[in-house]
């Protein structure tokens, strides 16, 4: 099994309902497919420790806080991962030196990518 993180950042600022309006990020070879920013659990390091790089290494961002909010075990390409969600506070500009697109997007945006299974599954753990 694979061990996996994603960040949960909402939009502080946004006019309308913040909770709305997600950071998201792109998969490396399609800029139209959003997920969350996240990505693998390396060796010896704790699940905080990954999110914390993995927020960094996507978007420049730096994690200011973060909880624990969501896990779910799920198949991906023929591995299960493990995945766990962070509600995270950042501050900084967004930058990177990656590949993919980082940019503010809709829970719609979200349920049509890649992993939209999983965002789906947080969407009704938080809502409903």
């Amino acid at each position: 099994m694979k061990n996996s993180v994603v960040a949960l950042i909402f939009h502080k600022d946004h006019m309308e309902n913040p909770i709305d309006i997600i950071l998201g990020v792109s998969r490396k070879n399609d800029h139209n497919d959003f997920g969350l920013v996240g990505g693998s659990v390396e060796e010896n390091e704790t699940f905080e420790e990954a999110i914390i790089r993995e927020v960094k290494e996507e978007t420049g961002l730096i994690v200011t806080s973060c909880r624990e909010i969501f896990e779910l075990t799920l198949p991906h390409n023929g591995n299960l991962i493990l995945g766990k969600t962070f509600l995270c506070e950042v501050e900084g500009e967004i930058h990177t030196e990656e590949p993919h697109v980082v940019k503010w997007v809709t829970w719609d945006t979200l349920f049509k990518g890649s992993f939209g299974e999983y965002n789906k599954a947080l969407f009704n753990h938080l809502y409903n």
